[in-house]
């Protein structure tokens, strides 16, 4: 497929695509993620897309896949969170502790790159410093400072 084909078969697709994408993830700015994420995925597949029988039904399914994945990475975090409340501890105990965890996954969201990366590897994956140096190509002196 070449530029002309794929800007009138699979740019066209994008308004149907960006709903159905919204349906699952509630925001625009993910939404709009997801569909970008679709059309390089499908630019680097276009010489096999001829063989797509429905081009729509095609990119639907992988907009509806990539969803699925994002939300569960995010139920994910969720469930992490859930771990860390102590289940002796009043329901407004509990909710006071998520509310907390939700506060500070945003400001960690603000951080820049390579200290999100290296907390989540830290703290979410519990890797120890040589392996979050190893990934990171930082030093472990490096990563202690970063976290």
């Amino acid at each position: 497929m070449h530029a002309e084909e794929f800007k009138t078969k699979v740019l066209p697709l994008s308004g149907s695509l960006y709903r159905f994408a919204k349906s699952f993830l509630h925001t625009n700015a993910e939404a709009e993620d997801c569909v970008q994420d679709i059309f390089l995925k499908l630019w680097m597949r276009r010489q096999s897309l001829a063989s797509v029988e429905n081009l729509k039904a095609f990119a639907m399914q992988m907009v509806r896949n990539l969803c699925l994945d994002k939300l569960k990475r995010s139920r994910q975090m969720v469930e992490i969170g859930h771990d860390l409340v102590e289940p002796n501890k009043s329901p407004y105990q509990q909710l006071e502790t998520l509310d907390t965890m939700s506060a500070v996954e945003k400001i960690i969201q603000m951080l820049p790159e390579t200290q999100r990366t290296a907390i989540h590897l830290r703290n979410i994956e519990g890797l120890d410093m040589k392996e979050i140096a190893a990934i990171t190509g930082m030093n472990i002196e490096h990563v202690r400072v970063t976290l």
